[in-house]
Parts: structure tokens; sequence; C-alpha cells
């Protein structure tokens, strides 16, 4: 709240489109550059403002899941589906590096499905493309006075591009 930070939000409605991974959500980020290596289920690099992987935390609600004791880093996105999160904050800016070194170039915080609304909610998704390619997708949430649940599930299948055919 503090500082002069750039920070852009995915919405859930925007991460529920994406059924092909999170990482089609964050095309539309700005200042965040997606390198695709391969077609579906192959490794995905994100930049921020030019700064490469390396130089970007990973954080599922606040905590760090990037791997300290590999030689790199970075988080791989490839098979990360938008099924199942709340919302995805971008950090952008050197602000970041209160996260620590490895959050020169900016942090990404991935939150999972968490309501104050009381009550219960679902969503169902499907897609079909060429290739035989097929993505479904079902979420539900239920929140009480005592506490909340969620669960997720999603598949996707194609016969088409992808790295599990290379």
């Amino acid at each position: 709240n503090e500082t002069g930070a750039s920070v852009s939000v995915i919405s859930e409605q925007e991460l529920q489109n994406a059924t092909l991974g999170i990482s089609q959500a964050f095309e539309s980020v700005p200042g965040v550059s997606i390198d695709t290596n391969g077609g579906l289920g192959g490794t995905v690099g994100i930049s921020v403002r030019g700064l490469k992987q390396k130089y970007i935390n990973v954080r599922i609600d606040g905590i760090d899941v990037t791997d300290p004791a590999g030689t790199q880093t970075a988080y791989d996105f490839g098979a990360l589906p938008g099924m199942g999160l709340g919302q995805v904050e971008f950090i952008k800016g050197s602000q970041s590096a209160v996260f620590g070194s490895e959050a020169v170039g900016g942090v990404i915080n991935l939150k999972t499905l968490s309501s104050d609304q009381k009550g219960s909610r679902g969503t169902v998704t499907s897609e079909a493309g060429t290739y035989d390619t097929y993505a479904a997708g079902l979420t539900y949430e239920t929140v009480v006075d005592s506490g909340s649940a969620a669960v997720s599930l999603s598949r996707l299948q194609t016969k088409g591009f992808s790295a599990n055919a290379m």
C-alpha cells in the first residue's frame, strides 16, 4: 500500500476463460511477455518488463513456490490450468524487491478460490476445437459461518500439436 508499484490483476472470470492454460490469460497483461516452447504441455517462460523469469518471484496464496534448490529459480507455467484460481496479481518493477532478490523483475501471486460471500456457487466450462481438442472444467465453492471449501476439476486433451506427441 505504501510503494509506487505497478499492479495488474487478472480476475476469476478471465481465468475461467483460459481453458488452454493460465499463460493464455497472461497474454493480456501489459508489460508481460510469454515465451512458449512447443505445443500444449511445453514449457512456458514469462518476462516482465524485459527481465527474465529468474528475476520473477511466483507465489500461491502468498507462499513462495519457486524452487531454490534448483539451478534456476524459474517457475514453469506450462502445465498450470486457470481453473481453481480466483485471481492473479502481477507486481511489476523494482518495488517488488521487498519479496527478495529473485523478485527484482516482479512478483506473480496466484490466489486460489476464496470468497467472503456466504452460500454455494459453481461454474462449468467446456470448449472444443480443431485436431480433436477438448477442454472442460468444473469449480464449486461453498462458504458458511464456520469456514469455506472449494474444489476445481479440469481436463484438456488434444490430438493436435502437443508436447506429449513430441
